[in-house]
């Protein structure tokens, strides 16, 4: 039997483990509050809950959250395998990721300026985390846009001990032959008796040597080694009282990276910078036994600058494009919010009310000397800008039955929002709670994901058309969410979870190309071109279940394992389609090349059908931790340009394989305040892909020591 076989074996082979009781056993009976917005165990949330603690992201060996993120269940980050620095997109059941909400400390994290509102998960770091809360299944009435697929809400720390403490963290490492990565962290933190408080973190993380892109299998190719250059930083300074707190925060977020123009594409001088400056503040106050108020807001600005001068084309004679590109994206993003907390005996009660406002801006410069061709783009005078008014209120009412407790929840939340209009929103729930240890649950929400500005606002048109990019009468994406489930702790020795659901998305947005309604699709040609646009084209379905399993036996083994299936679908009608927008003209699917004539349905693309993840964890005392990971990602379709789908060619489909990878770290404490950490990722050098034409990690060897005052 092979090495790899063994490896497998031992760690699928759960009735041969035997664990310690580690934190992961308090899962269900941990506290989580961005579930119902007050705190709530997990065992009793009538919802789907993972909780990453302070520990989990102390002894774990990885470098970003999205690494982490991808152990729980229904979670999918493709990019996370390639080159730091790629595009990380978050799925959450299928949800795309603009229907995903990430927030800090309950403040949206996103980015206006992208086409989708969506954000790169590669920008948000572990810097000053505490712990990550994440809620599957749709949570508009209490967060509201984007909070479709589901809510991933990271939680900074304040400092647990008076006086001075700080840390410090170097993490060195290789992807294999000429390439390295070298991670610097530290921190400082202060806590008077007074109450007062001020902690800072900085990272610092410098990448070469790996180029993130497959050669194309005929045509030239540069094969660039890739850099990639971050640095993250964050302050939190406040007081906290007896029954009071306010505080203030930054973090910073600075990267370079060299890309490439696409799959298959090198490019030897593209580069791409990137800077968030995020301030965000609280103010919370118990009144008294019954009442608790909350005033907190934030204010993010985003800038992406993407810089590509004359590209190589030619080596034998060398050549190059003669063209030039250089485009300045801007987004902004202001929440402020009030928020009460009523509780009386066995009934609770949260309601509140805000503002959030989104704003973008994009500058280009494109120049062709070849053909002595140039263009400008300014979005200064489309007023690229979002206002949302809102109210919510949710109840949550616990009801004694002898040995069971039922548990009913339900919400509305009702707002205004100056692209689409009003709408609301709602949820129901209810899970009932045997003995403390084993709950059933389910529950009804719906949710939205408002059309981004880019969506509504792109100012580009076609000269014979007069259409714009932009569709200023989109209407916002509307969910419903349907979830069943169970969550039982067996003798504080094993734990185990089942979610079952269904995820309707109506008016769902996509990109389309229009031509020349006057002649036959199959005699289009380039001069038939009407512009393309943003349309309302159908539904997006995404239904599946989750289970999760943890065992512990004995003082030392701990065996972890979950499963995920999904299966997503999209479902194309004409009768969604805007005529007064497309003008009568033939509709194309850029994501398919199909043109919508009658429903149609198709694939989402990639997301894996089926994932599993393992852990076996050993821990024979308090200064050894071992830990042996394994994720299998099954197959998926992506993405690959055809030239024969319509003139202009769309995206046609591509299978990817699935992969099996496994990981090896140890925990070592070599002292109260000092820790080696080695990880090794990918351990038997696995091939793979992850998306098509990209290149993903090979074996990855990692030490970190951790230094601690």
């Amino acid at each position: 039997m092979s090495i790899k076989n063994i490896f497998t074996a031992l760690m699928m082979g759960t009735t041969a483990v035997y664990a310690q009781k580690d934190s992961t056993i308090h899962e269900l009976k941990a506290v989580t509050v961005t579930a119902t917005r007050s705190a709530q165990s997990i065992l009793n949330t009538p919802r789907s809950v993972s909780l990453i603690s302070n520990k989990d992201i102390k002894e774990q060996a990885y470098q970003n959250l999205a690494d982490l993120l991808q152990k729980a269940e229904g979670i999918f980050v493709p990019g996370t395998f390639q080159v730091p620095g790629s595009l990380q997109t978050l799925f959450i059941r299928g949800a795309d990721n603009r229907q995903n909400l990430i927030m800090i400390d309950g403040i949206k994290l996103s980015d206006a300026s992208t086409p989708d509102n969506g954000l790169d998960f590669a920008e948000v770091s572990l810097n000053n985390v505490d712990r990550v809360e994440v809620v599957r299944g749709a949570q508009g009435t209490l967060y509201g846009n984007s909070a479709v697929g589901g809510v991933v809400n990271i939680i900074t720390r304040k400092p647990n001990k008076l006086g001075l403490h700080g840390m410090l963290n170097n993490t060195i490492g290789s992807f294999g032959k000429n390439t390295s990565f070298w991670n610097t962290q530290g921190g400082l933190q202060y806590a008077a008796k007074s109450g007062f408080y001020v902690q800072a973190e900085a990272t610092n993380s410098v990448n070469k040597g790996f180029n993130g892109v497959l050669p194309p299998a005929t045509g030239f190719f540069i094969n660039r080694p890739k850099n990639f250059f971050k640095a993250d930083y964050a302050v939190k300074t406040g007081f906290e009282g007896k029954d009071w707190d306010a505080y203030v925060s930054w973090r910073g977020v600075r990267q370079i990276a060299d890309i490439a123009n696409g799959a298959f594409r090198d490019d030897e001088n593209h580069t791409l910078r990137f800077n968030r400056d995020l301030f965000t503040y609280g103010f919370s106050k118990k009144l008294n036994e019954k009442f608790f108020v909350k005033l907190f807001g934030g204010y993010t600005k985003t800038e992406r600058r993407d810089f590509n001068d004359s590209s190589l084309i030619s080596l034998t004679p060398i050549a190059y494009d003669r063209t030039i590109f250089d485009g300045t994206y801007n987004g902004e993003n202001l929440t402020n919010e009030l928020q009460l907390n009523y509780q009386q005996g066995k009934l609770k009660l949260v309601g509140g009310a805000g503002f959030v406002q989104d704003k973008m801006n994009v500058r280009t410069d494109y120049v062709n000397y070849a053909f002595n061709f140039s263009t400008k783009t300014n979005y200064d005078t489309v007023g690229a800008k979002m206002n949302t008014a809102f109210a919510y209120i949710n109840s949550n009412w616990q009801v004694d039955l002898g040995k069971q407790q039922l548990l009913v929840e339900g919400g509305i939340r009702a707002g205004n929002n100056n692209r689409f209009g009003s709408y609301i929103n709602y949820q129901l729930g209810a899970s009932l709670v045997f003995t403390d240890n084993v709950s059933l649950y389910g529950n009804i929400a719906s949710g939205f994901t408002a059309p981004s500005l880019y969506h509504s606002y792109a100012p580009e048109r076609n000269f014979t058309s007069g259409i714009s990019r932009g569709n200023k009468d989109l209407k916002a994406e509307q969910s419903l969410s349907k979830e069943i489930g169970i969550k039982a702790l067996v003798d504080d020795v094993m734990q185990f979870r089942l979610a079952i659901y269904h995820n309707t998305v109506d008016n769902y947005i996509d990109y389309v190309y229009l031509w020349n309604g006057s002649k036959p699709i199959n005699s289009l040609g380039f001069a038939d071109y009407r512009g393309d646009t943003y349309l309302n084209t159908g539904k997006q379905v995404n239904s599946g279940f989750e289970t999760g399993l943890d065992i512990f036996f004995g003082p030392k083994w701990t065996f972890s394992t979950n499963f995920s299936n999904n299966d997503g679908k999209l479902y194309f009608d004409p009768s969604y389609l805007n005529a007064g927008k497309t003008a009568n003209n033939h509709v194309q699917l850029y994501s398919n090349g199909a043109f919508i004539t009658g429903n149609l349905n198709d694939q989402t693309v990639r997301r894996p059908a089926q994932i599993v993840n393992a852990s076996l964890r050993y821990k024979p005392n308090t200064k050894w931790l071992v830990q042996a990971d394994m994720r299998s990602i099954g197959s998926r379709q992506d993405v690959a340009y055809v030239g024969n789908l319509g003139p202009f060619g769309a995206l046609g489909k591509q299978s990817v394989a699935g992969f099996t990878l496994f990981n090896l770290s140890a925990n070592w404490n070599i002292h109260p305040n000092a820790s080696l950490q080695t990880a090794v990722f990918n351990l038997f050098n696995q091939e793979y892909l992850e998306l098509n034409g990209y290149r993903t990690r090979p074996r990855t060897v990692s030490a970190t020591l951790q230094l601690r005052f």
